[in-house]
């Protein structure tokens, strides 16, 4: 019988990533704060140049682009074109006075600026009452 391996308890499984995703909907963006400022204050700064919205700690720095955290700011592609007319891709989303590397237009997002509520789907499970 083979003897049973065991991975350290600290260890996170094989299906993570090391970045997280935030959702942003260009037209209820706001020009304070701005985003762009507001991440750097943070400790962020923008990754990689040739792909808008990807933002890592700058304590990070100093590791392999791979090797570090970061936070993407997604915005779905229909609503980041702000006008274009041409059918290109795009990589990144129009959000005015934000910047022009700030939130990346991604494929497929739609629906996670849906507002189920207002589209009749009573079904809430909040655990506290709306404001």
């Amino acid at each position: 019988m083979s003897e049973l391996i065991r991975q350290p308890v600290n260890m996170p499984p094989d299906d993570t990533t090391r970045d997280g995703d935030l959702g942003v909907t260009p037209q209820l963006l706001g020009d304070d704060p701005n985003l762009e400022q507001r991440m750097t204050e943070l400790g962020y700064e923008t990754a990689r140049t040739e792909r808008p919205g990807v933002w890592s700690p700058i304590t990070q720095r100093d590791r392999a682009i791979y090797d570090r955290d970061s936070v993407d700011l997604i915005s779905p592609m229909s609503l980041s074109r702000d006008g274009i007319a041409s059918k290109r891709k795009i990589r990144a989303a129009r959000v005015g006075s934000h910047g022009t590397h700030v939130v990346s237009a991604t494929e497929g997002t739609e629906l996670s600026v849906t507002d189920r509520k207002r589209r009749g789907n009573g079904r809430r499970r909040l655990g506290r009452s709306d404001p």
